[in-house]
């Protein structure tokens, strides 16, 4: 039960560098696929207010996915090869290839460049919660 503990609370220290990491990663994504626009964003008035939603949504869905990895981390921790840090990335990726690329097929076929933003905020997020891991080892 302690090891859960210890990988939720990496989870969730690691989701909100997630969250954080995504928002500014969603910012450029956003800009690529719509060029143009946060100007239009701003000549509407809207722009802090889009961020406000990005950064919130981000943070949440960091927090409450950071327990979820955490919780797999743990479980499957003993199970993978190497450090923490790369047993996190293993998790990551083996995550991200779930819900970004076979739940999302259609999208990842339209955008792909959202498969590459994804894996890389997917990558970030299973070294921080590897760290994390350590940081929180008794």
């Amino acid at each position: 039960m302690a090891e859960f503990v210890r990988g939720i609370k990496a989870g969730i220290i690691a989701g909100i560098i997630y969250g954080i990491a995504n928002i500014m990663l969603m910012v450029g994504l956003t800009e690529v696929i719509y060029p143009g626009y946060w100007a239009l964003a701003g000549a509407a008035g809207a722009t802090e207010m889009v961020i406000g939603i990005f950064t919130v949504t981000a943070i949440i869905s960091g927090i409450i996915g950071g327990l979820i990895f955490g919780a797999i981390y743990a479980a499957a921790y003993d199970s993978l090869p190497s450090s923490s840090i790369v047993k996190g990335i293993i998790v990551a990726i083996i995550l991200w290839l779930i819900f970004s690329v076979a739940l999302n097929y259609g999208t990842i076929g339209t955008y792909p460049i959202i498969a590459v933003f994804g894996l890389i905020s997917s990558l970030i997020w299973g070294a921080f919660v590897g760290v994390f891991w350590d940081k929180f080892e008794k």
